[in-house]
């Protein structure tokens, strides 16, 4: 090495000896959660908790999630120094069956070229399975009662209570064929029917540890 060089290579070690190293570091507990999903659950909520290690203020400056499914937000926009904080998340689960692997982005002022992902994972079962889950009919046909079958592949019996139509035109009778494991929703226009669809919703007996449970719907369509 040239001394010209020499001398550079000198004053560039001693100038970073002179600038104040600074570093701002969100910890997180963990990066993954897996939610435990009751067969009949529509809604679950945890959260994510982290640390500011450093001895500067770190600001979050967005959330984002990959689903609109998954609902998540930060519990403060600044961090202080050892302070600690959480992101509150909210999984729906509603049109939702089998695994789920769901990603939250949090990009922070330490890092806001790489956003921190954390991920929230749920296997959901499968409760009832119906067939058809489109029931028709013509007004120049037969307007007969059609019937949607309900079948539980589960080993534990979820009784089903009740249906519902959205509309006035068609009229819905849930009949039990078997318990907690097998249904049939009868579905008949009324007499007076105009063309239109209806959404049948049957509903589950709710368990008493959760708030709600989860629903079954199909539609009927006279054409």
């Amino acid at each position: 090495m040239s001394i010209r060089a020499n001398s550079w290579a000198k004053i560039f070690l001693l100038a970073s000896y002179c600038i104040p190293v600074v570093q701002a570091e969100l910890v997180w507990e963990q990066k993954s959660i897996q939610l435990d999903v009751h067969p009949l659950q529509v809604e679950a909520r945890t959260a994510f908790h982290f640390t500011n290690t450093s001895t500067e203020p770190v600001d979050i400056l967005s959330v984002q999630t990959s689903c609109g499914c998954l609902k998540a937000v930060a519990d403060t926009n600044q961090i202080m120094p050892g302070a600690t904080g959480s992101v509150a998340v909210t999984f729906d689960f509603h049109d939702k069956t089998g695994p789920q692997r769901k990603s939250i982005a949090i990009r922070s002022s330490d890092t806001p070229k790489q956003p921190a992902l954390l991920y929230v994972e749920a296997n959901i079962p499968e409760v009832y399975t119906l067939e058809p889950t489109r029931l028709e009919w013509s007004l120049t046909g037969d307007l007969e009662p059609k019937v949607c079958r309900l079948v539980n592949h589960l080993h534990d019996p979820i009784r089903l209570v009740s249906v519902s139509s959205s509309s006035h035109q068609f009229t819905a009778e849930l009949k039990t064929i078997r318990e907690g494991f097998e249904y049939e929703v009868q579905i008949c226009p009324v007499e007076s029917a105009i063309p239109g669809l209806a959404v049948i919703t049957v509903q589950t007996e709710c368990p008493a540890e959760l708030p709600e449970s989860r629903d079954y719907t199909f539609s009927a369509v006279l054409r």
